[in-house]
């Protein structure tokens, strides 16, 4: 901690980041649990704290692989109360962390203070991390201790490594996958240091610093095993009963274009071009210049380990799931730049590089296509546009039980924004409801969408690239 206010105090790369994110934050202490948020995050916080942590038998509909961090949660919402407030400063924290490791990771690897604003500025630019780390989101623990991991890893810090690596298995299931990629990275680190020599041995002194996250994971399995009376590493709810179900050619097929799409979606097409321009004119270079090759390792290796839970099941992949290899990729890019080209070109490169990144955040989409919105800033808009939709509602008169909805608008208020309001919209079905509130957040298919505009129309609240409609059954 004294570390970290010496660092802000005396540098200016490090001082304006932080006070920009925490002016952001602070403007946006309104916003509450949005998307995957509701059910991996304030659903089973609130089910331990209002239990008093005597049960972990998690109720249907609640994500349970994030145990340590609803814990957390529910003890500061214990000791501070149960409010949107608390939990956005636990969630500040967090976002200054992650901007300080970055920090000491960015400056690992470029020293030199005139070249290290901009591959930094360039990390820190990336939508799906700005966003997460903004708002009340599922991954930015995650997150955090992956960059910590890393940063103790080369700078050899073995224990603290190891507690890192241990609370990043504990933290989620992607959270281990996250271990084993960054293991695998870990044991090539060794072995080029020790000249390729030796494998197995250095092996064995790889695995070292992952055997308590390796036993913390296996517990967690075992205890939530014994939770739900049968061996389960990741509960079957009824909810998202078929999302780990193994997908067929055309699914398979499905994914990887939407794999492509994560990593070329708001504004990172422009890395992969810069990286393509790189390798014609640079070739293998690319690969391996001695900054680079170690982070092209961390990006491949993480990368392979998150396959097997992104193509090869019906898991609806967002691009929240890759922010750790976007952050890899950001990094070599800048490396490659600084390292490759001529320093004034390199700056220029950087800026509309770095200019690019955020008009990710601007970007339109047809209404029809799905779209990652817990990792754009566009989404923004749509806590205040559903405030108002839910003020007329109450205006006039209207029965949340009459009126149909959609993930994420079906978890109660109280779930959502921490209030005393437990009343929630029905199950969507259209030939129960007399009402539906229909919003592009949703992601709905394009046939349910055409037979909700087949019904009336008869509020509309529109800002930005979001809108949210209520539609009323005239037959």
């Amino acid at each position: 901690m004294k570390a970290f206010f010496q660092t802000l105090k005396n540098n200016w790369i490090l001082f304006v980041p932080v006070c920009v994110f925490i002016i952001g934050k602070i403007l946006l202490f309104q916003t509450y649990f949005f998307w995957d948020s509701i059910a991996g995050l304030s659903r089973p916080a609130l089910f331990l704290y209002e239990n008093n942590f005597s049960s972990f038998n998690f109720p249907f509909g609640t994500v349970d692989d994030n145990l340590l961090l609803t814990s957390i949660l529910a003890v500061i919402w214990k000791i501070f109360g149960c409010t949107l407030l608390a939990s956005h400063v636990f969630s500040m924290l967090v976002g200054v962390a992650i901007i300080y490791q970055l920090y000491k990771l960015c400056l690992f690897f470029i020293p030199d203070r005139k070249k290290l604003p901009f591959v930094y500025f360039l990390v820190l630019s990336d939508a799906a991390l700005v966003t997460q780390s903004l708002l009340l989101m599922t991954d930015p623990v995650m997150i955090l201790l992956a960059i910590m991991s890393v940063n103790y890893m080369l700078r050899e810090k073995r224990i603290a490594f190891s507690l890192s690596l241990l609370g990043l298995a504990l933290i989620r299931a992607r959270g281990f996958d996250l271990c084993i990629g960054i293991g695998f990275s870990y044991y090539i680190f060794l072995l080029q240091g020790n000249q390729w020599k030796r494998p197995l041995h250095v092996l064995a002194t790889a695995i070292i610093p992952f055997i308590p996250s390796i036993a913390a994971y296996l517990g967690s399995v075992v205890f939530r095993s014994i939770q739900y009376h049968s061996f389960q590493i990741c509960r079957k709810d009824p909810s998202w009963a078929n999302s780990l179900d193994l997908v067929n050619l055309k699914g398979f097929a499905k994914n990887v274009f939407s794999m492509i799409r994560c990593f070329a979606d708001t504004g990172r097409c422009f890395l992969w071009l810069t990286m393509l321009l790189l390798f014609i004119k640079f070739k293998k270079r690319i690969f391996f210049e001695a900054k680079s090759s170690f982070l092209w390792i961390l990006f491949i290796g993480s990368l392979l380990t998150i396959i097997p839970i992104t193509l090869f099941v019906q898991n609806t992949m967002g691009m929240k799931y890759f922010i750790f290899e976007y952050i890899m990729f950001s990094l070599t890019t800048g490396i490659l730049l600084f390292s490759l080209l001529e320093i004034r070109v390199a700056k220029i490169v950087a800026i509309m590089l770095i200019l690019g990144l955020w008009t990710g955040n601007l970007w339109r989409y047809p209404e029809k296509l799905s779209v990652s919105w817990d990792t754009t800033l566009a989404h923004i808009p749509y806590y205040g546009l559903r405030k108002q939709m839910l003020k007329y509602i109450d205006q006039n008169q209207i029965s949340y039980k009459e009126i149909g909805s959609f993930f994420p608008a079906t978890a109660k208020s109280s779930e959502i924004e921490l209030s005393t309001d437990d009343r929630k919209f029905a199950t969507l079905d259209l030939h129960k409801n007399k009402y539906v509130i229909y919003s592009n957040i949703g992601n709905m298919s394009d046939e349910l969408i055409d037979t909700i505009k087949s019904w009336k129309m008869i509020k509309e609240y529109r800002q930005g690239a979001v809108f949210i409609q209520l539609y009323k059954n005239i037959e």
